[in-house]
This record gives structure tokens, C-alpha cells and sequence, in this order.
């Protein structure tokens, strides 16, 4: 499962780089995200919130830097990333995107203390422009820093 993850990522990666070295770079932008996450596997369900802070180098390629906070069942849960995403306009403000990076995670429970790890994180989602400023976004994640969990989330995007 993680080599053919690591495969998928890799590819959209390269097929997404190879597109925007084709295409001119019109333009570049800086976001800022906010939302709420989901999080389930290894027995948890966490919810919370996450924040990001991410850019874009043309119409194809971009990268984000953020980080998520969930709790649950007196679990606390955060972790922090960075990834590359591959960006695929469809049309009229709608994107797909994919983005695979790593992650530091790390959990908080009760007297039994802390854990912490590292590890690769892979997703893909949808992004709607609902004017040149603001859009939403929802998205779906894996990751296996600490443990191996799925994330979704829903979230607004500021661009400026």
C-alpha cells in the first residue's frame, strides 16, 4: 500500500511538473487556508480544525505549509506539513489537485504522556473559486506520521 501511494503521488508530481513547464507562469499567488478536519484509523476519531499557508507558481503547481489540531475521547492530536501539490483547472474557478509531502505528528493523552513521529502524508481534493479573493475547498488526506490515519476537511481559502 505505501510503495503504490508513493508511486501515485510521484506520478501526478511529474505529470503535473512536466504540464507547467509547458504552460507559461501567468501569474503567482499566496494563500491562506482555514477549516475543519476529520480524523479516523487506529481506533480514533479526532475532530478539529487546521490552518495553512500555501503558494502557487503558475496554474499547476503549488506548495503549502500548515498544520492540524483534533481532539477526541481525551486524545489531542496535532501535526504539521509541507507538500507539493500538482493543480488541474477545470473550468469556470472549479481545480482539482493532488499533493503528497511529509508530515510531524504528534499525540497528547491524559497522564500516559506524549508520542511523536514522522512520515509521509498523500491527498487530493477540490477547490471552487467563488470570486478572484476567496474560495472553498474540501479534501481528503492519508497520512502515517505516528499512525495511520484518514483526514477530511472542509475549508475556505484566502487568496492574495
Amino acid at each position: 500500500m505505501r510503495r503504490f501511494m508513493a508511486a501515485v503521488a510521484a506520478t501526478f508530481i511529474l505529470a503535473s511538473a512536466s504540464a507547467a513547464m509547458a504552460a507559461p507562469l501567468p501569474f503567482t499567488t499566496t494563500n491562506f487556508s482555514f477549516g475543519y478536519d476529520h480524523f479516523s484509523g487506529s481506533g480514533a476519531k479526532l475532530d478539529g480544525g487546521n490552518l495553512g499557508l500555501g503558494w502557487r507558481f503558475g496554474r499547476f503547481v503549488g506548495f503549502e505549509f500548515g498544520g492540524d489540531y483534533a481532539t477526541g475521547r481525551g486524545t489531542k492530536f496535532g501535526n504539521m506539513y509541507l507538500e507539493a501539490q500538482g493543480v488541474l483547472p477545470i473550468r469556470g474557478g472549479l481545480h482539482l489537485f493532488a499533493s503528497a509531502g511529509g508530515a510531524y505528528a504528534g499525540t497528547w493523552a491524559g497522564v500516559g504522556g506524549s508520542r511523536w513521529g514522522t512520515g509521509y502524508r498523500v491527498g487530493g481534493g477540490v477547490e471552487y473559486d467563488l470570486t478572484s479573493f476567496w474560495a472553498i475547498r474540501g479534501a481528503y488526506h492519508y497520512q502515517n506520521a505516528l499512525a495511520k490515519l484518514s483526514n477530511y476537511s472542509l475549508g475556505v481559502v484566502l487568496k492574495f
